[in-house]
């Protein structure tokens, strides 16, 4: 057994963090940043074990069960006290039910009107296993597997769907020969997923049918939200962050900012008995074909009836709910600045907008903030208090930390069970002590002996995946030089091996594993899942190989939103040396695998 372990790790980084707290105290305001700095190690203290989760995980399953429990009885309580509010509560609930009321109605278009037409062809296979069906591909899911919905409805849908595309009709014949016609489940299945220490996420498993059509209603709220709304859910959280680093320096400067709200359990608050009052009923009709009324879970020996209109899991959970707060947002800022249109997010289409809306991640100008936690609470839902930040120089959202225009945002150690991880842990320590210049040599060099007892690392260019190798900067490897015919140089580092479903010719599975099905592979191919002869699937854990790759620049760094952030963000040079800072005094502890190799190539 190694000698290595997690909590000796975690102690060798209380001793570096509280040396560096110290000379930060020392400093005081004679170095620049300290602030922040210490900010940012006290963070790093409180929330580095924050989400290793243990093995056995079955105490934190029920809690997470208990949870949703609690909250499905609370969703089949929520009724909508109309008669006692006032007139200004009047006013912002109706302008709430006027917004939300045209998100779904207003501005029809040929691309995202209400119709089954129009939603069978978003409709698409989600990436995870399904309910009575089998794996997690689209081909398996559809053609070479048992095809299951929770109602006759969606069976009798998809049946005409398919009549209609001579491929797929033949592809459906022949899963029928070897697996049989459609099956009804009771419902979904309630599973459970790592989160942190002291709870797990749970996650409801869809019937195939059931997800598939869930994931058209999706895409078409999706078209909405960015037409109507201005939220483009692909880069939403980008803008989150922004207005979230924005709030922290206006709050800290002039006390009138953003403020960045998050929900307790926001996906399994959104009651039956809320969208009955606020939805339409023909969108409503949608919504409810395509949802199971019941789960089932190992810790309840009947199923659940379900009080909420989805979970998460349902395929147009995120996008329902990113409507429904984004109509929240823009009712309180419209009652607060007295607009009379709807007004929109912020985007790069409304530089200006008072909101921005990813999910359950709301940014509100502050102002508003207080309007927004009391319509929420109206609506049924529950600010979750402790990442709630209505003022002061902090905010949080869609995974970044900021304190007075900072990014404070401390590492997570999730896994420490394979090399890769390590090499995960070892970047992630490395990049923020480089970010806020906070030595951990104690930590770097326990972590480096820990790696060296597993076989060594690669030293890896510093736009590497993190989980390939030792990212090392250029000025520290000795020897570094260019090929001067190509200004190439190759090194070697670990890359993961997907699992694959691999097809011989014919079109006869690899191990006999699935029963061949053609037209189904076929209209897998057209869809963009067959890739060089194979299908790449998701597996539990990952397998990693060793190969060769080329660097044209060892020290390039893709530009992205952190840089920005940071304060180093205006000179992307200085994170090289800022990161060779960290790691020069123990880089000759780690035990490398291979040494760089210069690619010559003969002129023709």
């Amino acid at each position: 057994m190694s000698s290595y372990d997690v909590q000796e790790l975690f102690s060798h980084l209380e001793k570096d963090l509280w040396n560096a707290e110290k000379e930060a105290l020392s400093l005081g305001l004679s170095y620049p940043n300290t602030e922040h700095r210490r900010y940012s190690i006290a963070l790093m203290r409180d929330q580095f074990l924050s989400k290793l989760t243990p093995r056995a995980t079955e105490s934190l399953d029920r809690i997470a069960f208990d949870v949703f429990i609690n909250m499905n009885e609370r969703c089949k309580e929520w009724r909508p006290s109309i008669s006692l509010l006032n007139d200004s509560q009047s006013q912002l609930v109706g302008t709430f039910l006027k917004y939300l009321n045209d998100f779904f109605l207003k501005d029809v278009g040929p691309d995202c009107d209400w119709s089954w037409g129009n939603i069978s062809l978003h409709a698409k296979s989600g990436p995870g296993v399904s309910n009575g069906g089998r794996g997690t591909s689209f081909y398996e899911k559809h053609y070479s597997g048992p095809l299951s919905a929770s109602s006759p409805f969606l069976l009798d849908l998809y049946q005409a769907d398919i009549r209609m595309w001579a491929e797929e009709s033949i592809a459906e014949s022949i899963r029928q020969d070897n697996y049989g016609s459609p099956i009804l489940v009771g419902g979904s299945k309630l599973s459970f997923v790592p989160k942190t220490v002291k709870t797990s996420r749970m996650i409801a498993i869809e019937p195939t049918l059931n997800i598939f059509y869930q994931l058209g209603i999706g895409g078409i709220l999706e078209k909405r939200l960015k037409r109507v709304f201005g939220i483009d859910l692909s880069t939403q959280p980008d803008v989150n962050r922004c207005l979230a680093r924005l709030g922290s320096l206006i709050d800290s400067t002039f006390g009138d900012g953003f403020a960045t709200i998050d929900l307790t359990s926001a996906s399994d608050s959104i009651s039956l008995g809320l969208c009955g009052y606020a939805i339409p009923s023909d969108v409503m009709d949608f919504l409810l074909s395509v949802r199971c009324p019941k789960a089932s879970c190992r810790f309840s020996e009947e199923s659940i009836q379900l009080n909420m209109v989805s979970t998460m899991g349902n395929g147009y959970t995120f996008p329902l709910q990113t409507a429904i707060f984004a109509a929240v947002a823009a009712a309180c800022v419209a009652m607060d600045d007295d607009i009379l249109e709807m007004p929109k997010a912020w985007s790069e289409f409304n530089v200006g907008g008072l909101y921005s809306v990813f999910g359950d991640d709301i940014v509100i100008k502050s102002r508003a903030s207080e309007r927004a936690l009391w319509l929420l609470q109206f609506l049924g839902f529950y600010p979750n208090n402790k990442k709630c930040f209505l003022s002061g120089p902090f905010k949080e959202s869609c995974g970044f930390d900021f304190y007075r225009g900072f990014n404070v945002r401390p590492f997570f150690l999730k896994k420490a069970d394979t090399l890769q991880d390590l090499f995960v842990c070892y970047n992630g320590l490395v990049e923020w002590a480089a970010r806020n210049l906070v030595p951990i040599h104690g930590t770097l060099t326990y972590l480096s002996s820990w790696i060296n007892s597993l076989g060594g690392c690669f030293y890896i260019p510093l736009g590497e995946s993190p989980d390939c190798g030792i990212r090392v900067p250029a000025v520290l490897l000795s020897g570094f030089k260019k090929d001067p015919h190509v200004q190439s140089t190759v090194y070697s580092h670990f890359f993961p091996i997907p699992e694959r479903i691999r097809f011989r010719d014919g079109g006869k599975p690899f191990g006999g594993v699935l029963k061949s099905n053609p037209i189904g592979l076929f209209v897998a191919m057209l869809r963009g899942e067959l890739r060089n002869g194979s299908i790449s699937i998701r597996s539990k854990k990952l397998q990693y190989g060793i190969k060769s790759s080329i660097c044209p620049n060892w020290d390039y760094r893709a530009y992205t939103l952190q840089d920005w952030f940071d304060d180093y963000s205006c000179e992307l040079a200085s994170l090289p040396r800022r990161t060779a800072l960290i790691i020069s005094d123990h880089l000759p502890l780690l035990r490398g695998r291979g040494r760089l190799k210069q690619r010559r190539f003969r002129r023709v």
